[in-house]
């Protein structure tokens, strides 16, 4: 079994900041933008599988 050292581990844990709770109008709409490009690059990923399986589909047809 391989161990992996940490790398700078924390030196005192009342260093740490608590996260925000995230409920401000900023935070919410910038997880909505966040959504809105995720949804866009997995539709455009499924659009491309798409093209990608019937080029495939084509190949096979032809040889």
């Amino acid at each position: 079994m391989v161990s992996y050292p940490l790398i700078n581990p924390p030196s005192d844990s009342k260093k740490m900041t608590k996260p925000t709770s995230g409920n401000s109008a900023e935070s919410i709409q910038g997880k909505g933008l966040h959504r809105e490009e995720l949804r866009a690059f997995y539709e455009k990923d499924a659009k491309e599988d798409e093209k990608s399986k019937a080029e495939t589909a084509r190949l096979l047809a032809t040889t």
